[in-house]
């Protein structure tokens, strides 16, 4: 166990001497194929999500709202994953939005009983759209307010584009004990750098750099599991850092003889955006395969006096189909 701890907290302060373009979830956890493609199948089972983000409300009427798809799942034997996710953000008066689907795939390679690695990759194809139409400018004004019926001199239709895009992954899983495990990760989105024409203006999409660990760890014949984490993101100027942790707490104790007494699960738990957001986190699991999941983002930034700490809701649900155990044992 003390193994265990001090590898993660020495990768947090690698990570935390460190101090991003892409959308992103405070639950990055229920968001693998956004964090790393070789997180493809890790829930051990058919597992269906759907995410929605409602951000800055509290400051415009056009608030930041994302929405998105995944499924992913193990085959043949274990040894392979893939998943697929669609998503969709959109905000501001000029609905700036970005969709995009990835298609993802993962290979196991086992290197003992108690570890493996795993390498993914995943394509996808993006799109940018912004509507113009939308849009007021200074040369609309007129006898001190803003006449959106005045021509504006500006391009004034739907502005789009598009690009492939390409992501790749690594790995590690660490069954350190019966009861403990640890998963540490690095993965690079767009590789390939992939270039689109916006406002006539040539613009590449920077690599986003992600490094995650997430660690495991229960005791024998206990109703508790921890979950600490820590998640760092980097693309170009752009940098965040997540630190925090969940309980899950077992309603009941499994049955491994006869498999018919599977318990339900709440889970509690905080992460810190660093410099940015406090994320309150629950969530209700029935019985190992559905589970609902709330977030809500406390708004810790210079943003503060404006929106007075609000910041986002966000919901998760999902579904597990044929999940395998836990690695618990009772």
């Amino acid at each position: 166990m003390k193994k265990l701890l001090y590898i993660f907290l020495f990768l947090i302060l690698i990570f935390t001497k460190s101090i991003a373009q892409d959308i992103h979830f405070s639950q990055f956890n229920n968001t693998p194929l956004l964090i790393n493609p070789s997180l493809s199948g890790e829930a051990g089972g058919n597992r269906f999500i759907l995410n929605y983000r409602n951000q800055w409300r509290s400051i415009t009427k056009n608030s930041y709202k994302t929405t998105a798809f995944s499924y992913d799942s193990y085959f043949s034997k274990d040894k392979f994953s893939m998943g697929v996710m669609v998503f969709k953000d959109k905000a501001g008066d000029g609905d700036l939005s970005l969709s995009q689907i990835n298609l993802s795939g993962a290979s196991k390679v086992k290197i003992n009983e108690n570890n493996y690695l795993k390498l993914g990759i995943q394509a996808g194809f993006s799109q940018r759209k912004i509507d113009m139409s939308n849009l007021t400018w200074n040369s609309q004004a007129y006898d001190g307010r803003i006449n959106p019926n005045l021509a504006s001199g500006e391009i004034n239709s739907n502005i789009n584009a598009s690009y492939f895009d390409i992501s790749t992954g690594l790995l590690w899983t660490s069954q350190m004990s019966e009861y403990s495990k640890v998963n540490i990760g690095f993965s690079a989105y767009h590789v390939n750098r992939p270039s689109y024409d916006f406002l006539s203006k040539n613009s590449n999409v920077n690599i986003r750099w992600n490094g995650h660990i997430d660690v495991e760890i229960a005791k024998s014949n206990s109703n508790i599991i921890y979950y600490p984490s820590v998640l760092y993101m980097q693309q170009g100027k752009g940098k965040e850092i997540n630190i925090g942790g969940i309980i899950k707490y077992d309603l009941g104790l499994d049955s491994k003889y006869t498999g018919k007494l599977i318990s339900s699960s709440l889970y509690f738990g905080a992460f810190y955006r660093y410099n940015d957001a406090i994320i309150a986190y629950t969530r209700l699991n029935y019985r190992k395969q559905f589970d609902i999941c709330i977030t809500y983002d406390i708004n810790l930034s210079s943003l503060y006096h404006s929106t007075h700490a609000k910041g986002g809701m966000e919901l998760s649900l999902i579904y597990n189909l044929n999940k395998k155990k836990s690695i618990r044992k009772y």
